[in-house]
C-alpha cells in the first residue's frame, strides 16, 4: 500500500488526512476490483479512442482510498478539490498501475456460490491447473478476445471453476476436468453478475501474463502464435516430444511442472559456436 499525507486548509483550519491506496493489483479489495471490472470495458474503449482518462482516474482514486465510507468519501472529494492542480495531478498518478499492466494473480473469488452449489477456482497464479484445462480455457479466452461473446466468457470460467469432488481422498478441491461438462457448468456460470465475471477474466489475464513472463523461451512470439492457432496442448506435445507420456497423460499433468521441465530442457540444450540454439 502507498501512504499519502494530505494537508488542507478549510475555514482557516489546517486539516491533515493520512490515507493509503493500493500500489498493485493484488492489493485491491474485492469491492475495488469489482468497481474496476464493471467499468473496464468502457475504459478500454476510451483509451482505444484516445479519450482523456483523468476524470476516470479521479473517480478511481477515491474508490482506492482504504477504508473510505460513503460519508468520508464525499468529505474527501470535497477536500481534494482544495488541493493545487499539481497536487491533484500527483494523486491521479497513483492509479496508473491499473492502466499500465494487469498483474492480478491472487484469486479474487476462490469459491463462488450459484444457487445451492459451490464452484472452486484453481490456486493463485493458476498454480495447480492441468495442461488440458488450461488448453481449453485459453482456447475460449482467445475466442473471447475475438468475439466478446458472453458464451465464450462463460465457457472460459467453466473450464477452471468446478464443483468439489464427493471425496477428498485425492487432495483435489475440484472435480477433474472433462470437456463434456463445460456446457453444463457454463450454464450455471452465466448466472454470475457481469462485474464478477469480468473480475475473474481480469484474474485469468493476470495469471496468464505471469505464466508467459516466467517462461519466455516457451512462450516466444512464434510459439504463442502457434498456440493461438492450434491450442496450447499441441504446442506442449511438439516441444516435449512425448516427455510427459502420450496425449492423455500429458493432458492430466500439472501445467507448472510441464513448463518447469521444458524450461530446464531448453536451458540444457547445447549452444552452437554462434551462441544460437
Amino acid at each position: 500500500m502507498v501512504s499519502v499525507l494530505l494537508k488542507y486548509t478549510s475555514n482557516n483550519k489546517s486539516i491533515v488526512d493520512d490515507i493509503s491506496v493500493p500500489e498493485n493489483w493484488n492489493e485491491l479489495s474485492t469491492k475495488q476490483l469489482l468497481y474496476i471490472a464493471n467499468l473496464w470495458q468502457a475504459w478500454q474503449l476510451m483509451a482505444k479512442n484516445n479519450l482523456d482518462l483523468n476524470r476516470v482516474k479521479a473517480l478511481l482514486f477515491v474508490q482506492l482510498i482504504k477504508g473510505t465510507t460513503v460519508f468520508n468519501k464525499q468529505k474527501r472529494v470535497k477536500l481534494i478539490t482544495k488541493l493545487t492542480n499539481e497536487e491533484q495531478w500527483a494523486l491521479l498518478q497513483l492509479t496508473n498501475f491499473i492502466f499500465i499492466k494487469n498483474t492480478l494473480t491472487v484469486c479474487p473469488f476462490p469459491v463462488i456460490r450459484i444457487g445451492f452449489k459451490k464452484y472452486y477456482a484453481p490456486n493463485n497464479k493458476l498454480g495447480n491447473i492441468k495442461a488440458l484445462e488450461f488448453h481449453f480455457a485459453d482456447f475460449f479466452y482467445i475466442k473471447y478476445l475475438q468475439t466478446e461473446s458472453n458464451n465464450d466468457l462463460n465457457n472460459l470460467i467453466a473450464c477452471i471453476y468446478r464443483p468439489a469432488p464427493k471425496t477428498a481422498e485425492t487432495g483435489e478441491k475440484r472435480v477433474p476436468f472433462y470437456m463434456a461438462n463445460i456446457e453444463k457448468n457454463a450454464k450455471a456460470i452465466s448466472k454470475l453478475s457481469f462485474a464478477k465475471k469480468q473480475a475473474i477474466l481480469l484474474w485469468y489475464i493476470g495469471c496468464r501474463t505471469y505464466i508467459v513472463e516466467q517462461h519466455p523461451h516457451i512462450f516466444s512470439s512464434e510459439n504463442q502464435q502457434k498456440s493461438n492457432d492450434k491450442g496450447f496442448l499441441p504446442l506442449i506435445m511438439a516441444l516435449s516430444g512425448n516427455k510427459f507420456g502420450n496425449y492423455d497423460q500429458t493432458a492430466q499433468t500439472d501445467l507448472v511442472l510441464i513448463l518447469i521441465e521444458l524450461e530446464e530442457a531448453i536451458e540444457r540444450k547445447p549452444k552452437n559456436t554462434n551462441g544460437l540454439s
